[in-house]
């Protein structure tokens, strides 16, 4: 789902590994990747960051538009982390080493920790917060948004 936080999880995942591994050589791409390599080679950690622009989907599945860059990703011998709406294939390339995992609305707990970072929200009663949670489902950018409707003045 767009806005669920895929890019934030990505970026603090990013900075986590360059902070505790600072060795390694993390190159972030966002959007479309250049048919050219679009990472240095000493690059040993890849993200990237709204894959979604390098697929197409035909016959109902999403595959990787660009073979050449189906084949990188499958002969990528290092760390790579992908943020995209759909699963994917990589076409007539093998899929290697590829895992997708679903990243979901925010729990309850999530969901009061982003409250205490937007200043109308975070206002709120316990109980307050909590209907924020439910009538947003947990969705990062709809509580955000609904976070300047309150600092406006505007009720939920």
């Amino acid at each position: 789902m767009g806005g669920i936080g895929k890019s934030t999880l990505a970026a603090q995942i990013a900075a986590r590994v360059s902070r505790l591994q600072s060795e390694r050589v993390i190159t972030v791409v966002n959007g479309e990747v250049p048919a050219s390599a679009p990472w240095p080679a000493e690059a040993d950690f890849v993200v990237l960051d709204n894959f979604d622009d390098n697929l197409s989907q035909e016959s109902g599945r999403w595959t990787v538009r660009d073979p050449a860059l189906a084949a990188q990703l499958a002969g990528w011998t290092g760390k790579l982390l992908i943020t995209c709406r759909h699963p994917f294939s990589l076409g007539e390339t093998p899929q290697g080493r590829l895992t997708f995992r679903r990243l979901g609305p925010l729990t309850s707990s999530g969901a009061d920790e982003l409250s205490t970072s937007l200043p109308a929200i975070r206002l709120l009663s316990d109980a307050e917060r909590d209907q924020v949670w439910r009538l947003t489902a947990g969705h990062p950018l709809a509580m955000e948004y609904l976070d300047l409707l309150l600092a406006r003045g505007e009720r939920y």
